[in-house]
Order: C-alpha cells, then sequence, then structure tokens
C-alpha cells in the first residue's frame, strides 16, 4: 500500500521549490508570496509539523502586516493565525497575547461589530476559562455573542457556538439558570441550523439535561 507520509513528502518538496522560484523572481517578503506560504502552512498542518506551521504562520504575517499596515484585515486574520498555531502547540500564554492583539486591532481595522472579531473573542476566552478565568471569559463571549446575533440572527452556527461556550462559563461560575439559558439558546440554534441530531446539537442538549457537577 502506498505511504500516506511519501506524498506529503513530495507535496512539501514541491511547495518549497514553487516557493524558491517565487522568492527568486519577488523577494522574500512580496505579498504574492502568500497563496504559496498558505499552501506551506497546509502540508505542514497535515504532517504535524507545528514548528514549521509557527515559522510560517509568522512569516506570513509579518509579511502582510510590512505590505498593508498593522491595521489592516488581512494583517488581524494573520495575527489571529499565528495565536491559533500556538495554542494548538500548547503555548496559551503566548496563544493569548496574540489574540489579545488581534481584538485590538480588529476592532479598529474590522470595526467593533464584524463577526472576525467575534471569532477572535471567542479564541481570546477559551484560553481564560482554560487558565480558571471565567469572569473575564464571560465577558469575552457575551460580547462575541453580541456581535454574531446582530450580525447573523439567532439561529446561526456562531449564535449557537457562542452561547454553548457561555453555558459552560456561567455553569463553572454557578449561574445553573443563567447556563441553562444559554444552553437551549444553543440547541435551538444548532436544531434550526444543523438538525436535531447532529453532534453539535446533541452535546448540548446533553449538557442542557445534566445535573451541574
Amino acid at each position: 500500500m502506498p505511504n500516506p507520509s511519501d506524498d506529503l513528502d513530495h507535496a512539501l518538496a514541491d511547495v518549497h521549490r514553487v516557493l524558491t522560484e517565487q522568492e527568486a523572481e519577488h523577494g522574500p517578503h512580496a505579498l504574492r508570496l502568500i497563496p504559496v506560504l498558505q499552501s506551506l502552512c497546509a502540508v505542514q498542518q497535515r504532517r504535524g509539523d507545528w514548528r514549521g506551521l509557527l515559522e510560517t504562520a509568522r512569516r506570513m504575517h509579518a509579511i502582510v502586516e510590512t505590505a498593508a499596515g498593522p491595521l489592516h484585515p488581512a494583517t488581524v486574520t494573520h495575527l489571529n493565525n499565528v495565536g491559533s498555531v500556538l495554542n494548538g502547540m500548547g503555548r496559551a500564554d503566548e496563544a493569548l497575547g496574540w489574540f489579545e492583539r488581534a481584538a485590538a486591532d480588529g476592532e479598529q481595522a474590522l470595526g467593533p461589530t464584524h463577526p472576525m472579531l467575534a471569532t477572535i473573542l471567542n479564541n481570546a476566552a477559551l484560553i481564560r476559562h482554560a487558565r480558571g478565568e471565567p469572569t473575564e471569559a464571560r465577558a469575552l463571549l457575551e460580547r462575541a455573542l453580541s456581535i454574531d446575533t446582530a450580525a447573523y440572527g439567532p439561529h446561526h452556527t456562531s449564535v449557537g457556538r457562542d452561547h454553548h461556550r457561555l453555558g459552560v462559563v456561567l455553569r463553572a461560575l454557578g449561574d445553573e439558570d443563567g447556563a441553562r439559558t444559554h444552553f437551549a439558546a444553543a440547541v435551538a440554534a444548532f436544531t434550526a441550523t444543523v438538525g436535531a441530531e447532529h453532534e453539535y446539537t446533541a452535546r448540548v442538549r446533553e449538557l442542557l439535561e445534566a445535573a451541574p457537577s
């Protein structure tokens, strides 16, 4: 049987070849490198090469920030991407710094009601909650929920996600009534979008029906 790692090795070699050609033609800091670097990220992720993935994500951020400035939507996206890689590597404290910078810059670059900002706030909230800071996580999630609800209405998967996570945080804070309210809203949002039997819906329904620990 073919070895999947061989395919990934070939894919990596191909991407590096194209990257070397593009660097020779356009220079190492050209925006035109971004699509090739995105392909490199995809291969590195499939290979589980987190160190390489972090290096590539940081390089893309530096290229975009230099070309477009710090308060550009694309720069904010790459800030968030670096934070996500760091978080995936278990470097949560570093990741939080990138997410917080992305949130601050994103509010200026995207506006205070952009759904991308809600995604960044969610990322920061997950780390805050994992660090035992549910009050801080609650504030971030409440803002994310407000943004997503205004953008999408009550029946959207992003809104369901926000309600779900808020319910978890409120349960940790001892607010069982508030937790159940958000779990119920999450069930309604997921049922309307992905169906009553979907794993998202089922997972939150279990939380809604569970007695608090």
